[in-house]
This record gives C-alpha cells, sequence and structure tokens, in this order.
C-alpha cells in the first residue's frame, strides 16, 4: 500500500484456505508438505490463485480461486507426482498450468473457462527441465516452453501458435553446446528480459567458478533463436530477477546467503538496452530470503529481507528508488508466525 515514493505500508487481511470465515478451523496441510503455485488463472492481473499441489496418490490437491474478495476452494485430483509450470500459453493475461510428468506419461494443461477446469493431454516425453517465456516477445502464442536436457546438453521448443488456442510447434532437439552450455558443469537458469526489447533471456549460472553464459533471445514471430556470449560471476549466490532501477530492464541479485554472515558481499548486475551492466556491491551481514516484488507499483522492484528466525518476527524492507539505483531502509515488517510467503517473485 501506499503511493510511489512514499513509506510501503501492508494491510493485512486473513483467510480460511477452505473459504470459511476466519478463525478457520479445519485443518490444511498442517504437516506443509503440499506445494503452493501461484498463478492468474481467475479475476484481475492483481488477483492471484494457488493451486496447491499434494505430490503423490495419497495427499489431497485444492486449487483456490481468488477474486479479491472471498477465496473459492476447489479440491481437484491430480493422482501422481508432477511439477507444475505456469505460463500464458495463450493470448490474453490468463495463466494455465502444464502438469509436467518426466518420462512417458502425458502431462495434462489445466485450463481454466467459462465451463470449469479442463485439462487437456499433451505430452513431453523425456526428461528435461520446462522453462517458460516469451522468447518471441509479445506477438507469439503465449509463452513458450524451453525444454532443456542436461544429460544430453540439448533443448527443444513448443512454440504455441497464435489463433490456434493450446496448439503448438515442436522444434528439436538442437545442441546446447553450441552456444556454450558444458556437459561438465549444473547450471541453474535464470530468465528475464535483460536488454528490454521485451523478449525473454536466459542466464545460465554456474555456481562456483565454472563459466557462465547468457542467451539473448533474436527470435522472430516464426522461430526461438538465441545468440550466446559469455559472462563470468565467480562464487556461490541465490539469484533473484528484479527491475532494481526501473528502467524497464530486468536486473540479478547476487545473494551470498548464509556468507553474509561471514562478511562475503552480495552485488546487483543493473542491466541496460546496450546488453551491458554495472555491478554494485550491497552487504546484509546476515543470512535472509529475499522476496522480491514491486510492492509499491512504482515499476521498481523492492526487496523483503524475510527473516523467519527473528524473535520478534520482523524482517527488514527495501523500497527502490526509481532510476537512482539505490534504496530506502524502510521499517521492519512484521510476518505472521508458522507461515511462509508463496512465490519468491524470480528464483528459480
Amino acid at each position: 500500500m501506499g503511493e510511489a515514493g512514499e513509506a510501503i505500508e501492508f494491510a493485512v487481511e486473513y483467510k480460511c484456505v477452505d473459504g470459511s470465515t476466519p478463525p478457520c478451523s479445519s485443518s490444511f496441510d498442517v504437516e506443509g508438505r503440499t506445494r503452493p503455485v501461484n498463478a492468474h488463472l481467475a479475476g484481475t492481473v492483481s488477483d492471484l490463485d494457488v493451486l496447491f499441489n499434494g505430490p503423490g496418490p495419497v495427499l489431497a490437491d485444492w486449487l483456490v480461486l481468488n477474486d479479491g474478495v472471498a477465496l473459492d476452494p476447489w479440491n481437484i485430483d491430480l493422482d501422481g507426482y508432477a511439477v507444475p509450470v505456469v505460463g500464458s500459453f495463450t493470448s490474453g493475461i490468463g495463466d494455465q498450468i502444464l502438469l509436467y510428468r518426466p518420462g512417458v506419461e502425458d502431462d495434462p494443461l489445466l485450463v481454466l473457462d467459462d465451463s470449469g477446469l479442463l485439462a487437456i493431454p499433451m505430452n513431453h516425453a523425456g526428461y528435461a527441465y520446462p522453462l517458460a517465456g516469451r522468447y518471441r516477445g509479445f506477438g507469439g502464442g503465449g509463452n513458450d516452453i524451453l525444454w532443456y536436457d542436461p544429460q544430453y546438453v540439448e533443448f527443444s521448443v513448443w512454440q504455441w501458435i497464435a489463433g490456434n488456442p493450446f496448439d503448438y510447434i515442436e522444434s528439436g532437439p538442437a545442441d546446447a553446446g553450441s552456444l556454450g552450455l558444458a556437459d561438465d558443469a549444473e547450471y541453474v537458469p535464470i530468465l528475464g528480459d535483460f536488454n528490454g526489447d521485451e523478449m525473454t533471456d536466459i542466464f545460465w549460472y554456474s555456481a562456483g567458478v565454472s563459466a557462465d553464459v547468457m542467451w539473448w533471445s533474436v527470435s522472430n514471430q516464426d522461430a526461438v533463436i538465441f545468440e550466446a556470449a559469455d559472462v563470468q560471476i565467480d562464487g556461490e549466490y541465490r539469484p533473484f530477477v528484479g527491475d532494481f532501477d526501473g528502467n524497464g530492464v530486468s536486473d540479478i541479485l547476487w545473494f551470498a546467503s548464509y556468507a553474509e554472515a561471514v562478511k562475503e558481499t552480495s552485488k546487483i548486475w543493473y542491466f541496460s538496452e546496450d546488453e551491458t551492466f554495472a555491478s554494485v556491491t550491497l552487504s546484509t551481514n546476515l543470512d535472509y530470503s529475499p522476496y522480491v516484488a514491486d510492492f509499491d507499483g512504482d515499476g521498481c522492484s523492492d526487496i523483503l529481507w524475510y527473516k523467519p528466525d527473528n524473535p520478534k518476527h520482523e524482517s527488514p524492507l527495501w523500497r527502490c528508488v526509481p532510476n537512482q539505483r539505490d534504496f530506502v531502509c524502510e521499517p521492519p515488517v512484521t510476518t505472521p508466525t508458522s507461515a511462509y510467503p508463496v512465490g519468491f517473485g524470480g528464483a528459480y
């Protein structure tokens, strides 16, 4: 809450996942075994819905729809194990969820429409990391999916067809080694628009001293194409994507995690439209779980340094100052006890 440039305040509202009125009486995932996945399935762009995915055949699965006023829980049967892949796979702002089941099993696409929740059968046969992004920008058929197979160092792409809802062209497999990825390295793919051209790029981060690679998207409406560039960051970090100066270009927060407690510094890479970046160091001196989001709507990503082990349940809050590459320290935020925030924006 609050206007841009003013102190950030949070309004607290308690809701029961089962749709009842607080205080909540029924138990829900008391052991914390379900996996909450947030998506814009219904309502407006401001109303996040949550899929509570219970892995395996025993745990229940819930889809909780949010219209900004009340929660509407749906008990759904998603028997088995799956990796939820969220994206807008057609025109519009609405999301869908692909339940990827590695191997030969079908991968149903969950689509919410006026008739209810549909499960459209699809299949990616094999084992890969699914990376959803607008590699062709906003003129294509939605968020394409790049499937990266680290065993064979190759990738294929599901390219959604504009005008044909949930129909796609599959290309590949292609050699990821020809774009700089090594067969003896492990990578964390970091997705963002790092040059402001409204197309998703991929930074392949290999922790330690291994070589890192940026894939710049140079795609057109007919094909997903990348150009590779060597970019190096030495050390072990937790990466978080945000726009930390409000210039419309994605940046990367490299958080040194526990190393901050032993005086190793973190840093932010501020990217520009010319595909260069400026590295600015920062330090928190403590270990946190950063939550990156634009809390005041000024187009600049703020950082809640979530600290669940703080005795007072207080977490520092940094408010981003647009166009200055700087932050203002807001008063600490008191976070709910026995809970954790859903959706660490930008972290893979």
